[in-house]
């Protein structure tokens, strides 16, 4: 059995149990809000935290929001430091709620509750880790390496798969396609891309596409007619078409011109 001490003895591991306590409990809530969200698919939690920023909210800002209401209460009592905490938590709580929908305050009370639920979920995983050394550090590291994992790794799947790409488009036929996959393009300054996505589907199954950076950030482009979309590079840069499936059958045809301006 692993033994715990409530306060270790040497400095850095005082440090390395703080921080421990603010990661295991931010990698919790974090792993916890996706599955209720989206359940325990890989492929599904991935998109999910591609495309909302919890890496953001619950690691650096709540990590370093948690850290700031410890500095701030430091030299309370600790009667008034609990209670003076759990209203900070519920401020820091709405606070991105407030940043993000700032023209819809109507809104924001409601929207924030879940944002105060989470806060103080952080506070109370955060308080009991911080008596739990070294299970807080196996912990925090775990729920890392899941999270970058579920992040990072490649969960697409795909059955009868046959793939052309040429210098102006690419096709593919597949007979089950769940998840995600990237066409690159290198692009130059002052060049203009226009972009046509194509889908064919057998059955019920679900499709999209995006374009991003080589960082997996979101690229805007120009809607224009016939759902041709166009994009007018201002430096030399890579750009991913991502085309993905939800448990979709049938064919994509993805056409690009690119031209640049004498």
């Amino acid at each position: 059995m692993i033994k715990t001490t409530v306060q270790p003895a040497h400095p850095i591991l005082r440090i390395l149990a703080y921080a421990s306590a603010k990661l295991t409990a931010a990698g919790t809530i974090f792993l916890t809000l996706m599955v209720i969200t989206t359940g325990l698919n890989p492929v599904d939690l991935q998109q999910t935290i591609h495309a909302m920023p919890f890496w953001t909210f619950l690691y650096i800002y709540g990590v370093l929001y948690s850290i700031s209401v410890d500095a701030v209460t430091f030299r309370l009592r600790p009667q008034l430091q609990a209670f003076v905490r759990v209203l900070l938590y519920i401020a820091g709580g709405y606070v991105p709620f407030f940043v993000l929908f700032w023209n819809h305050l109507e809104y924001v009370v409601f929207i924030g509750l879940y944002g105060v639920v989470c806060a103080l979920c952080f506070y109370g995983l955060d308080t009991s880790m911080k008596r739990k050394w070294p299970l807080s550090g196996i912990a925090a590291c775990v729920l890392l390496v899941v999270l970058s994992w579920l992040t990072l790794a490649d969960h697409t799947r795909v059955e009868g798969w046959t793939e052309q790409l040429t210098e102006s488009g690419f096709t593919a036929t597949f007979d089950y396609f769940h998840g995600e996959r990237a066409i690159p393009l290198s692009l130059e300054a002052g060049e203009t891309l226009t972009l046509q996505v194509n889908f064919r589907m057998d059955g019920d199954g679900g499709h999209g596409f995006r374009v991003a950076d080589r960082s997996g950030d979101p690229i805007g482009m120009e809607l224009l007619a016939d759902d041709t979309m166009r994009l007018v590079t201002e430096r030399d840069m890579e750009i991913h078409i991502m085309i993905s499936g939800n448990r979709a059958s049938g064919e994509v045809e993805v056409r690009w011109h690119m031209e640049k301006e004498e």
